[in-house]
C-alpha cells in the first residue's frame, strides 16, 4: 500500500473513532443530564438515567470510569459480574479498539563517561523507581516537542541531538489499557541536571544500572537496544510487575 493511501486510511480510521467518541459521550452527558432532572420529577427515572449516562461516559473518561468501579466496588456481591459486562461492553462499544496512552521516555547518555543519567521518581506513578524522563502525550501535541520539554522540566537540561530509538507497547492484562512509548536518546546536551518535583537525578555507569530498582522491562531494551544504537519497536504484555511475554526487535521507528 502506498504512503499516500496508508495516510489516506489512517485518517478515515482516526474520524471515525472520534465521531464515535463524541457521539457516546454527548449521549451518556445527555442520560446523566435527564437523570439529575428526573431525581426531581416523579415520571422520570433519574437514578437509572444517570447510571447509564455514567457507563457510556466511562467508556472515553477515565475520571468517569474511576468513579464507576468505585461504584462497582461499594457492592462486592456484584462488582465481578458487573465488571465483566462492563468491559465486554466497553469492547463492542469502541470497536475493538485499544485504549490508548501515548508517553514519552528520555535515555540521556553520556559517552565520554560512559554513563546514562537516570531519575528517581519522587511522586505518582512509578514513584520509588529509577527510570528515563518523560511524561504524556496530549492529543494533539508533538511527540519530540513533549520530550525536550519533560527533559527540561524533569532533569532541567537540553538536548541537541534528541532522536527517536523506539516505539514500545506495554499491554496491562488486568485492565486491557496500552502504554505506547516512544523512547528517545541524546548524547549532546547542555545544563547541570537539576532536581524537580518529579524526579532526582542521578549519574549510572552503564554496567551499574541499578535494574532492579526499575521497571521490570527495562531490562529488555535499554543496554542491548538503546544505549547499543539501534532503533526497535516491540510489545511486553504485564500482569502487575510480571512479564507475561514479550517482542522486541530491531525496526525504523
Amino acid at each position: 500500500m502506498s504512503q499516500s493511501r496508508r495516510g489516506s486510511s489512517e485518517r478515515r480510521v482516526r474520524v471515525l473513532r472520534m465521531t464515535r467518541r463524541v457521539a457516546v459521550i454527548s449521549a451518556g452527558s445527555g442520560l446523566i443530564i435527564v437523570g439529575i432532572v428526573g431525581l426531581v420529577l416523579p415520571f422520570l427515572q433519574g437514578v437509572v438515567l444517570i447510571l447509564l449516562g455514567l457507563v457510556l461516559v466511562s467508556l472515553y473518561s477515565p475520571v468517569f470510569e474511576r468513579l464507576l468501579l468505585w461504584l462497582m466496588r461499594r457492592f462486592p456481591s456484584l462488582e465481578k459480574s458487573t465488571l465483566n459486562r462492563y468491559k465486554s461492553f466497553k469492547q463492542y462499544v469502541r470497536g475493538g479498539e485499544e485504549e490508548r496512552t501515548v508517553l514519552v521516555l528520555c535515555i540521556v547518555h553520556n559517552q565520554e563517561t560512559g554513563s546514562v543519567l537516570l531519575g528517581m521518581k519522587k511522586r505518582g506513578f512509578g514513584a520509588g523507581k529509577w527510570n528515563g524522563f518523560g511524561g504524556k502525550v496530549a492529543d494533539g501535541e508533538d511527540i519530540e516537542k513533549v520530550a525536550h520539554r519533560e527533559l527540561w522540566e524533569e532533569a532541567g537540561i537540553q538536548a541537541h541531538d534528541l532522536s527517536k530509538r523506539g516505539i514500545l507497547d506495554f499491554e496491562y492484562v488486568n485492565d486491557g489499557k496500552i502504554h505506547e512509548v516512544h523512547i528517545f536518546l541524546t548524547t549532546q546536551f547542555v545544563g547541570v541536571p537539576t532536581e524537580s518535583e518529579e524526579m532526582r537525578p542521578q549519574w549510572f555507569a552503564v554496567d551499574e544500572i541499578p535494574f532492579e530498582r526499575m521497571w521490570v522491562s527495562d531490562g529488555l531494551w535499554l543496554s542491548s537496544m538503546c544505549l547499543a544504537g539501534k532503533k526497535f519497536k516491540g510489545r511486553v504484555r504485564l500482569s502487575g510487575e510480571s512479564i507475561l511475554d514479550h517482542s522486541i526487535y530491531e525496526a525504523e521507528v
